[in-house]
């Protein structure tokens, strides 16, 4: 006679299904959160840098769970509880740097005449976009001194046109593609060039600026390719060069542009390090300026300045019909 399967162990099955799934969930979020830590250009593992504020919050869900999920009086729970608890850790020591518990990098300018006050607007205006009255509308009224726009094409530049009356001076690099940009000044720009820091990659502008005070600062303006494909390699690559010459110039100098990299990855920090530029966003707040869904957005329209600058005011601003918020940021040249 077949013995019945007892009452416990059916009880006990859909447990064990729910500490099998946990476990699963669990090695994806930890693989994940390290993965990025791995010295490699490939795109599917870079890839990763972009969503670990999203990664941190679906781990602090799973650690608060495993306890009711998972008994602690034995070694997997206790092991799965302190794995989770330590990867969560690391992410937190780098993402709270974008919250006001954070000191700031660029110092907040208590006052600062308009002679050396610069305001920089940054806005991927889309590729393919014609350009739309709302971006149009918001230049107008905004009234930067400097306007980088990327993914400009020559089409949309013809329809911009009337910016130029209010922009005295224009450099151009547009493409029939999404690498194209162009920068409107209403300051005097000396010697603009149109670069390829990278052989036979994505044009990228550098340019010095006479503020109305008369002081001069440079401008380096970037919009290096994504890693989804394209791997980053030579993102990097351009990236740091332009690190490079600025460390090299001692001169103030500001970083702009959609740069397709969030603050906390390895280059940016390889970056922050050899420069000592600033970044707006520590110690104030993450400011995404793309957003993918609800809740999925990254910072990675930047303005980086040196250590010659304070900081005025650092905003993303309502959405003028493209996939990027537009950033203004304004900055007081404090040491000329």
């Amino acid at each position: 006679m077949r013995k019945p399967l007892s009452t416990s162990d059916d009880n006990d099955r859909p447990r064990w299904w729910a500490r099998l799934a946990i476990a699963i969930l669990a090695a994806i979020l930890i693989s994940a959160a390290l993965l990025p830590l791995l010295p490699t250009d490939r795109w599917w593992i870079r890839i990763l840098d972009f969503p670990q504020a999203q990664i941190a919050a679906l781990l602090l869900l799973l650690t608060l769970a495993v306890p009711l999920i998972v008994s602690l009086r034995r070694p997997f729970g206790l092991v799965l509880l302190a794995a989770l608890g330590a990867t969560l850790a690391y992410q937190l020591q780098y993402l709270l740097r974008y919250t006001p518990l954070w000191p700031t990098e660029v110092p907040d300018a208590a006052k600062c005449s308009p002679e050396n006050q610069v305001r920089v607007l940054v806005l991927n205006v889309k590729e393919h976009d014609p350009a739309n009255p709302e971006a149009l509308e918001l230049v107008r009224r905004l009234q930067p001194d400097l306007f980088l726009a990327v993914e400009t094409e020559p089409e949309w530049l013809r329809r911009m046109a009337p910016l130029r009356r209010h922009f005295r001076h224009v450099v151009a690099a547009t493409r029939p593609d999404e690498w194209g940009m162009t920068l409107f000044s209403r300051l005097p720009l000396i010697g603009p060039e149109v670069r390829y820091l990278v052989a036979n990659y994505v044009p990228s502008l550098k340019t010095g600026v006479r503020l109305r005070s008369g002081a001069e600062i440079d401008l380096y303006a970037l919009h290096p390719k994504p890693p989804l494909m394209h791997g980053t390699q030579r993102r990097n690559a351009e990236l740091l060069r332009a690190g490079r010459e600025i460390a090299q110039k001692e001169k103030p100098a500001l970083l702009a542009g959609d740069l397709n990299d969030v603050p906390w990855s390895y280059t940016i920090n390889r970056f922050s390090d050899m420069t000592g530029m600033g970044d707006p966003r520590v110690g104030r707040a993450f400011d995404a300026t793309f957003w993918l869904a609800p809740l999925v957005g990254w910072p990675i329209d930047h303005v980086y300045a040196t250590r010659d600058f304070k900081l005025t005011f650092f905003d993303p601003l309502q959405d003028v019909g493209s996939d990027h918020l537009p950033l203004l940021a304004g900055f007081c040249l404090s040491r000329a």
